[in-house]
């Protein structure tokens, strides 16, 4: 009786040392690689002042607890600055305060607008409706003074809520023009490492510079 034969399994070849050394070496550089253009796409350099305040605007912002989700914010950079062995955007930071009522918007007209417009006048001023022009909510305060006996309207203010800036209606009836400087509160500096769009803060004990929110 015949018996089956069977083929021999080829035998396996043993992976040589430097091969092996080859590829381990290939996957770490492949591995580094992909790690390096990870963290160059989340945390990209900082080109210019325009990426500075957009760094600002993405990662400081959202969490800056001293200005309101519907307020306004001013944004200033200053001249660049080597701190250590890196260069920074110093980024500084302040607060339009809103307008929280309509009593508020009385008292910006007369600390602000009448001084400019009627100094030293015995003035009345009236709160009307609110208006919303441009997607911008705006106290209106009419401001009244005598005039032969009768009283005559002779400005009207409108308060934008956001950032506490008054404007006087144009004669045209349309037109609104700024009645005074933007009133800005001082915040806080931010610094904006150039190679990565990092922001850091002053540590106010040690001066040291320290990671935004760590």
């Amino acid at each position: 009786m015949e018996t089956a034969k069977t083929n021999p399994q080829p035998e396996k070849k043993k992976m040589n040392g430097k091969k092996l050394a080859l590829i381990a070496g290939v996957t770490v550089l492949v591995i580094i690689a992909a790690v390096l253009v990870d963290n160059m796409i989340r945390n990209p350099r900082c080109r210019d002042e325009t990426d500075a305040m957009n760094v600002i605007i993405q990662k400081v912002l959202p969490s800056l607890d001293e200005i309101a989700d519907d307020e306004g914010f001013g944004l200033e950079v200053q001249e660049l600055e080597t701190i250590g062995d890196s260069d920074y955007y110093p980024v500084f930071i302040t607060r339009f305060p809103k307008c929280e009522d309509g009593e508020n918007a009385k008292r910006v007209v007369e600390n602000r607008v009448l001084p400019n417009i009627a100094p030293g006048e015995a003035v009345e001023l009236t709160l009307k409706e609110s208006e919303v022009i441009d997607d911008q909510s705006f106290f209106v305060v009419e401001a009244s003074r005598e005039k032969e006996g009768a009283k005559e309207t002779f400005a009207t203010v409108y308060v934008q809520a956001k950032n506490s800036l008054p404007y006087l209606l144009a004669e045209d009836g349309v037109t609104l023009n700024p009645a005074a400087e933007q009133e800005e509160l001082p915040i806080t500096t931010i610094y904006v490492r150039i190679k990565n769009s990092q922001p850091f803060r002053k540590d106010d004990t040690s001066g040291q510079l320290v990671p935004y929110g760590g």
